[in-house]
């Protein structure tokens, strides 16, 4: 079981993911953590490129878990992400405006 359930999960490829406080993957009847930090929401293209999003926000290559310290807060916490391999979008909202940051 884990320490603390997360606050939401996302499936790919018969891989099951708790996420919230940490990122878990389900491995046969266990969990594994994967990174650390508040993510609220993940997608990815296959298994050497994720991208989430919360705080912090991180991308995995398939090795590591990399942290893009850049887009803390900036302009607001991100809620929400896509990636289709080539094109990578991030989406927040300051409750006033609606923010998407696109990259490659």
């Amino acid at each position: 079981p884990l320490p603390h359930m997360g606050i939401g999960v996302y499936a790919y490829g018969g891989t099951l993911y708790s996420l919230g406080p940490n990122v878990y993957s389900r491995s046969g009847s266990g969990w594994t953590k994967l990174a650390h930090g508040e993510v609220g929401h993940m997608k990815q293209s296959g298994t050497n490129n994720i991208k989430a999003v919360g705080q912090p926000d991180l991308h995995f290559n398939g090795i590591d878990w990399k942290e893009f310290t850049q887009f803390h807060a900036n302009p607001v916490p991100w809620s929400d992400c896509f990636t289709d391999g080539n094109d990578v979008f991030f989406v927040g909202n300051d409750n006033w405006k609606t923010f998407v940051l696109h990259g490659k």
